[in-house]
């Protein structure tokens, strides 16, 4: 992963986009690559009006570098800031609004981790069950991966970003991956990267395979179980897992893209993604949702109200990952902000929409972030990263500490 770039990889083009569907654009490190993380600066409060002022400047300057538009939410513990600037829609044009729905991408992998850890409380699978139990020979080394693993991504297992069949199906060429069996058979590749539980590497293959786990375990689709579990539980309206093309309901944010990746209407330069059926993605990436929701479903998911005590502990244990100062754990991500704050939260990027949302420890503060554009240029990565260390600031009240461009990456 890479230190103050939006990218997992070094690789360009369809495979770098590839490769932030599957682990998500947007990353908070406050230090070069390698480097110890140092202890951020005293950072003093500030008045809701400052924060609100400050966001919208920073979020201005997004949409100045090139992204389309950007959706911001921030819930401080006593005060909402939520506002949306740019396009939702370059032709015809039309405004973003806070509530527009979104593709979450790699997101989807926080809900997948609520429903898995769910089972395990109410004992119908176990975090240290083999993933052969579940899916017998269906997997690489099975017998030596844990449902645990699958969910910290220490499996071992790799996606195959170059299967020429699957880059067909991603760029519109080739009839969509219809279920989840043909995604899984797709995108694993037969050699481990690792022996599993040893290290950590993100893939999109754990997550696909927790997703046909849930679906055995409880004789459900995995659609079924997101909206009885945690979506009508929390009253969500705009919140649901994608089946195809397009979106449930209106209005929805339209995403961009450079040329060259994916199949689509060309406006303004732009490659429009919002009709490009992501069925593919599924467990690992398939989700709608809004600022408004995420920021329920996360405060949910840390405050007990989605997962039992005992769970959640599982959940907030962390390994390493390779970028420093960030902490793995079963659907989300720890690190301590510029501020100070400690924070949980996932990132998402899927096809022409770059998402994040945070949450603190006590569920009471949270943060989201919706780009309806692929961040792919040098240009783009520093006003999305000052955007995002002071949403994650303001989260406690804070003006965020001045940006320091810092560069190198992992490969």
């Amino acid at each position: 992963m890479p230190v103050l770039r939006v990218r997992v990889s070094g690789r360009r083009g369809l495979l770098g986009k590839l490769g932030a569907v599957a682990a998500g654009l947007l990353l908070v490190v406050t230090g070069c690559a390698g480097a110890p993380v140092s202890a951020p600066p005293a950072t003093p409060a500030a008045t809701s009006a400052d924060v609100a002022r400050a966001l919208r400047s920073l979020a201005g300057q997004v949409v100045d570098a090139g992204m389309t538009g950007a959706i911001v939410r921030v819930d401080d513990g006593d005060t909402v800031v939520q506002f949306a600037v740019g396009l939702a829609d370059l032709r015809p044009r039309r405004d973003l609004q806070v509530g527009d729905e979104f593709r979450i991408g790699s997101i989807t992998k926080t809900f997948v981790a609520v429903l898995i850890l769910q089972l395990v409380a109410e004992r119908r699978l176990g975090l240290d069950d083999s993933v052969e139990r579940w899916l017998p020979g269906q997997l690489p080394n099975g017998s030596a991966i844990t449902v645990r693993m699958l969910l910290n991504h220490s499996s071992g297992l790799v996606d195959n970003p170059d299967d020429p069949v699957l880059k067909a199906v991603l760029r519109g060429e080739r009839p969509p991956l219809r279920s989840p069996e043909q995604v899984l058979k797709m995108i694993v590749a037969p050699k481990p990267l690792f022996t599993p539980g040893t290290r950590w590497a993100y893939s999109n293959t754990n997550y696909i395979a927790l997703g046909l786990i849930l679906q055995k375990a409880t004789h459900r689709p995995l659609r079924q179980l997101i909206e009885e579990r945690i979506v009508g539980p929390l009253g969500l309206r705009h919140t649901y897992l994608g089946t195809g093309p397009g979106f449930r309901g209106a209005p929805y944010a339209h995403g961009y893209t450079d040329p060259g990746s994916y199949q689509g209407p060309v406006v303004d330069g732009l490659v429009d993604t919002t009709s490009l059926d992501l069925r593919w993605a599924w467990s690992a990436g398939g989700m709608v949702s809004t600022a408004p929701d995420l920021a329920t479903v996360y405060a949910a998911v840390m405050s007990g109200r989605l997962v039992p005590p005992s769970q959640l502990q599982q959940m907030k244990t962390t390994i390493p990952t390779d970028t420093p100062g960030d902490g793995n754990g079963l659907g989300l991500q720890d690190r301590i902000g510029p501020c100070g704050n400690r924070v949980w939260y996932h990132t998402g990027g899927i096809a022409g929409y770059t998402s994040i949302a945070i949450v603190d420890d006590t569920g009471q503060r949270t943060g989201v972030l919706l780009i309806p554009s692929d961040i792919d240029s040098e240009a783009r990565h520093a006003p999305a990263q000052r955007l995002f260390d002071a949403i994650l600031c303001a989260m406690d009240g804070k003006s965020a500490p001045p940006f320091q461009s810092l560069t190198g990456s992992h490969p």
